[in-house]
């Protein structure tokens, strides 16, 4: 679990209109990790203790690294936007390799979601 006991959420595509209307709707059941290229600010999206907001390309495999390999206390991910750019497929395809690669190193999903 998370510092406040929720269970974690990754948001893909936060900055996105679909993205961060999510990430506001989840924030008071959910610790969510919004993932975004644009700043919180830049999109308006108020701070909020339960939302960690994350500047990442997930199209770049280093920065992707970069924020899985501190082990995100998540247990489910949502990817938007539902359709999806070339590169956005290379980012979510990135996340799961990302992700895979920190359970076989034992450091994957540390809240216990895995099964």
């Amino acid at each position: 679990m998370n510092r406040n006991n929720l269970p974690g959420i990754v948001i893909t595509g936060a900055s996105g209109f679909i993205g961060r209307h999510v990430v506001e709707s989840l924030r008071e059941t959910f610790h969510v990790f919004a993932l975004a290229r644009r700043t919180q600010q830049e999109v308006g999206v108020p701070r909020h203790q339960n939302i960690e907001w994350i500047l990442v390309d997930i199209g770049d495999a280093l920065q992707l690294d970069r924020v899985f390999r501190v082990g995100l206390a998540w247990c489910v991910l949502v990817f938007l936007p539902i359709l999806c750019h070339p590169n956005q497929l290379a980012g979510l395809e990135a996340i799961f390799l990302c992700e895979l690669n920190q359970l076989i190193k034992g450091r994957g999903l540390q809240n216990g979601c895995s099964g």
